[in-house]
């Protein structure tokens, strides 16, 4: 089974706050596809299933409704969200994977400063997985050689709960020790000086 999907990523600003957000995915399978969802959370609530609508040519499509998402926080709220569809043979994959586990979309109503890259670097960083995390959080990066980038882990008050420094080359998964941060949620900023990527990460 495949699915194909233009994924909403990064800053959107007013676009999806008075309209839903469409997704659209073509999704094949040689068996056929029994159902498709989308599956979405909001500042790292609780998950929330759209039903997606078969149409023609294997596509399937259906809203995140973004227009009654009340945004908790100044300057952006934040939405992420996976593709879930099911064979008539009964297989179910997800796009990305490993969905709820850590991998998914993100995107936010709004604007996120900290989110300025574009959508070809963001796909060389996961989403930490388990998020919520207790002890141990990690997430995967595709670096492209030697690289070095200062980690700052940022409360949504805009304080610097941990810094650090990763240097490293290749595919690596990296880990956060949540242990020792009050629960809550917080932006995990990785920089250098030719970019900035952030991923949030919910600590039970």
């Amino acid at each position: 089974m495949r699915i194909l999907h233009p994924s909403i990523t990064g800053n959107t600003e007013s676009t999806y706050t008075s309209t839903n957000a469409p997704i659209t995915a073509t999704i094949t399978n040689k068996s056929g596809i029994e159902s498709a969802k989308v599956v979405y959370r909001v500042d790292g609530g609780q998950w929330n299933e759209v039903s997606l609508t078969a149409g023609s040519d294997n596509s399937f499509n259906g809203e995140i409704p973004t227009s009654t998402i009340t945004s908790y926080y100044e300057t952006f709220t934040t939405v992420e969200y996976y593709i879930s569809a099911t064979s008539n043979n009964g297989k179910t994959i997800t796009k990305p994977m490993p969905a709820a586990q850590g991998g998914y979309y993100t995107f936010y109503l709004g604007h996120n400063p900290a989110a300025g890259i574009n959508s070809v670097d963001e796909q060389r960083f996961g989403q930490f997985y388990p998020n919520p995390a207790n002890n141990i959080a990690n997430i995967e990066i595709s670096l492209k050689g030697d690289e070095s980038y200062e980690v700052m882990i940022v409360d949504l008050m805009g304080r610097i709960a941990h810094c650090s420094t990763l240097n490293a080359s290749g595919d690596i998964i990296y880990n956060v020790n949540t242990s020792k941060l009050s629960s809550g949620i917080y932006n995990v900023v990785f920089q250098n000086k030719n970019e900035r990527v952030v991923r949030r990460l919910v600590v039970k």
